[in-house]
C-alpha cells in the first residue's frame, strides 16, 4: 500500500514541477522574490484594513485574484521568450518574463509602502524611489 501513496506522492510532485517549469521557464529567485512580496502586500493589506476597521471579504477576494492574475502574465512573458527567442535575440535568457517579474516586483512593493505609511510605519524614501525606479525603468521596456 505505500507503493501506491509514494507513487500518488511521486506523480505529485513531478506534476507540479514540470508545470511549473513548463508554464514559468522554471522556478527564479526572482519568482521566490515576487511570491514572498505577494505575500508581504497581503499580510500588510489585511493589517491596514483591520487597522482601520475596514476588512471586506470582496475586496480580499479581489486582492487575491490580481495577485493570482499577475502570475498569468509572467506565464505569457514566458511563451512571448519562447516563442520569439529572446535567449538568443537579446543576449539574455527569459527577457519578457524578467522584464514582467521586475515590474511587478516594483508595483507590489510600492503597495507594500503605502500600506505601511497608511498605519502610521516610517519608510526610507530611498527604497520607494528605487522601487517606483524599477516600475517605471521596465515599463518603458515593454512599451
Amino acid at each position: 500500500m505505500n507503493y501506491i501513496k509514494d507513487f500518488l506522492t511521486d506523480l505529485a510532485a513531478g506534476l507540479l514541477f514540470g508545470g511549473t517549469a513548463f508554464l514559468f521557464g522554471g522556478w527564479s529567485t526572482l519568482l521566490s522574490f515576487l511570491a514572498l512580496v505577494l505575500v508581504i502586500e497581503i499580510l500588510t493589506g489585511f493589517y491596514k484594513g483591520w487597522y482601520y476597521e475596514k476588512l471586506d471579504s470582496k475586496i480580499a477576494y479581489r486582492g487575491f485574484m490580481k495577485k493570482a492574475l499577475i502570475f498569468i502574465v509572467i506565464i505569457l512573458a514566458h511563451i512571448l521568450d519562447v516563442i520569439l527567442g529572446s535567449e538568443q535575440t537579446f543576449g539574455s535568457e527569459h527577457t519578457f518574463r524578467t522584464a514582467a517579474i521586475l515590474f511587478y516586483l516594483g508595483m507590489e512593493g510600492i503597495s507594500v509602502l503605502e500600506n505601511l505609511g497608511a498605519v502610521g510605519v516610517k519608510v526610507p524614501i530611498f527604497i520607494k524611489k528605487r522601487l517606483i525606479q524599477l516600475v517605471e525603468s521596465n515599463d518603458d521596456k515593454e512599451a
